[in-house]
C-alpha cells in the first residue's frame, strides 16, 4: 500500500502476518510479524506492538478494508526515551499500489541506529551481599 501523499509505503503478507513500514522522509523502515485478525469477515486488522532492533517500542495498527486502508505506526527509537516517531497510512485506492519488491526480503535491511550506552549486567545477589542461609525450622515448645 501507498499513502496518498506518497510519503508511507507499507507491505503486508496477509498468510503470515509479516509487514513492512517504510517511511523514508522520517528515516524509517520497520520489518516485523504482527498479528492478523478479521473480524466478522470485514477488515483486515494488522496488529504489532513489542520490540524492534534499534527501537524500544513500536506500536502498530493497519485497518484494510476493500480497497482502502488506514493505518498509524508510533516508534520510540533505542535509548531516546523522550522522542517518538509517529507514521501514518490513509490510501483510498489500493489498486494503484506497487507490488512488494521480489525475494523473500521485502528492503533492504535498515541500518542500525546507534545503541545507548550499555548499564553492565545486573546480578540478583552481588558479591557484596551474602546470600542467606535457611533459617532452620523451629519445633514447638511444649510447657
Amino acid at each position: 500500500m501507498r499513502s496518498d501523499t506518497g510519503s508511507t509505503r507499507v507491505w503486508v503478507n496477509t498468510g503470515t502476518g509479516e509487514f513492512v513500514w517504510y517511511a523514508p522522509h522520517l528515516n524509517l523502515t520497520i520489518k516485523a510479524r504482527g498479528i492478523l485478525a478479521f473480524p466478522h469477515l470485514g477488515p483486515i486488522i494488522l496488529s504489532y506492538s513489542g520490540e524492534v532492533p534499534g527501537y524500544d517500542w513500536v506500536v502498530l495498527v493497519v485497518k484494510i478494508y476493500g480497497t482502502s486502508a488506514t493505518g498509524s505506526l508510533t516508534a520510540i527509537p533505542e535509548g531516546d526515551v523522550v522522542r517518538k516517531i509517529v507514521s501514518t497510512l490513509y490510501d483510498r485506492d489500493t489498486f494503484d499500489d506497487s507490488p512488494a519488491p521480489a525475494g523473500n526480503q521485502m528492503l533492504p535491511t535498515p541500518p542500525t541506529p546507534p545503541h545507548a550506552p550499555s548499564m553492565g549486567t545486573v546480578t540478583t545477589t552481588p558479591p557484596e551481599i551474602p546470600v542467606p542461609n535457611p533459617s532452620p525450622e523451629k519445633t514447638p515448645q511444649t510447657r
